[in-house]
This record gives C-alpha cells, structure tokens and sequence, in this order.
C-alpha cells in the first residue's frame, strides 16, 4: 500500500506510515515501530496535519522515553501538548498527557508521572473521551503500585482488563506484558487473598468513582 501511494500526497503518506508504526507496536516490536514514527513524522509536518502530528509526536515520544532518550522524549511531548492546545482539543491533549505520563514512568520518575496522569484523566473527561480510560489504567495502576497503593492499582486493573473482556475488545501483547509485570509487581506487596479482594472491589467499582480515588492518591514515603 506504500508502495502505491502518491510520494507527494504527504497527508496520506504520514497516515500510513504511522499506521503501520502503530501495528508493529501492537505486536510489540519496538525497533520497526519507532523506524516507522519517525519516518511518518516529517510527512505529517509537509502536509501540516496537525492532528495527526501530534499522535505520531505522543508515540514517538514515548519510543525515546523507552530507549530512556529523555530529552527527544520530553521535546516530543512538549510539541505535542502545545499543538494540542493551539487547536484547543482537550482530547489530544489528554492522550499526549497520558503518553508523557507513561514515558516519566520509562525515566524512572514516578511522582512526576503520577501527577501528569492525574493531568490525562481530567482532561479527558473534559473533553468527553471517557473511553480512554480504557487506554490509561494500566499506566495509571503501575504509577499508583510504584508510589505505594497497591491494592488501588489492584482495583485499575481488575475493573481495566474486566471491562476490555465484557467487550470482547483484546488487550494487545504490550499490555498484556505491561498487566503480568504490575501484577508481579504488586504480590510483592500483597497477599493473593487480597489481590483477588481488591479486584473484586474494582471490577464492581464505576470508572468514575476510581478515577476521583486516583485524583486523591499522593506518593508513599519509601521507608
């Protein structure tokens, strides 16, 4: 399909070549999927496709936070949200906060994610994309296990993975990775009598009312 496409038309260009980048993430292989971001990112700029600039942006962002490039990461985000808020959409905005909160996850800064997520969520309520929630709760639960909530982080997941079940909407490879190690993370900490309690209490819990206990979480001491 790449092959065929018009080398001038930019705009569909950038789409596509994102695209794929997107499936080779899906498959979680990291390699092809910022080979992909980064080639997608300067037809998106050519054809000055700012809604689509700003996702391939927020992604790749998040690809330089994993190969722990903080500064490319953090140049990504902030071009992202500043577009975002040139065009005043709530939405992007909040998707951009939520891929920066998962890159300062990736840097080892887990208060300063926590708060960015804080950030993403509100913000997508706001701009009525409630449905990402869906996306967030799995970096919303590992920054709340690492700041010492690990049965909250129990309840995200449970009610997180519950929901994508009922709709019968599969969890990619990477998050199913990202579930097994939080998990892991958090029996740690926990009994297994308790994981299974708190995930009961989260999948019975509304997003709503999780996401105003998340708001009020503030990072634990390390002792």
């Amino acid at each position: 399909m790449l092959e065929r496409t018009d080398q001038n038309d930019h705009h569909t260009l950038g789409n596509r070549i994102y695209r794929q980048g997107l499936n080779y993430g899906c498959l979680n292989d990291r390699v092809q999927c910022f080979k992909y971001f980064k080639e997608a990112l300067p037809h998106a700029r050519k054809a000055n496709d700012i809604n689509n600039m700003i996702r391939i942006l927020f992604d790749l962002g998040s690809e330089y936070a994993n190969l722990k490039d903080g500064d490319k990461a953090i140049a990504c985000f902030s071009e992202a949200e500043a577009l975002s808020e040139s065009v005043g959409s709530l939405k992007l905005e909040g998707l951009s906060r939520w891929q920066h909160g998962d890159a300062l996850l990736d840097l080892q800064k887990p208060e300063e994610a926590l708060e960015m997520l804080k950030r993403s969520i509100k913000l997508v309520y706001e701009g009525n994309f409630p449905a990402a929630e869906k996306w967030i709760f799995i970096k919303a639960a590992q920054a709340a296990n690492i700041c010492g909530h690990p049965q909250f982080a129990t309840k995200l997941l449970a009610k997180g993975k519950y929901v994508r079940d009922e709709e019968k909407r599969a969890l990619a490879v990477y998050e199913n990775n990202y579930i097994e190690a939080i998990t892991e993370s958090i029996l740690k900490s926990i009994s297994k009598a308790d994981f299974q309690k708190y995930s009961f209490d989260g999948i019975h819990t509304d997003w709503q009312a999780l996401w105003d206990e998340f708001d009020q979480i503030q990072p634990k001491p390390i002792l």
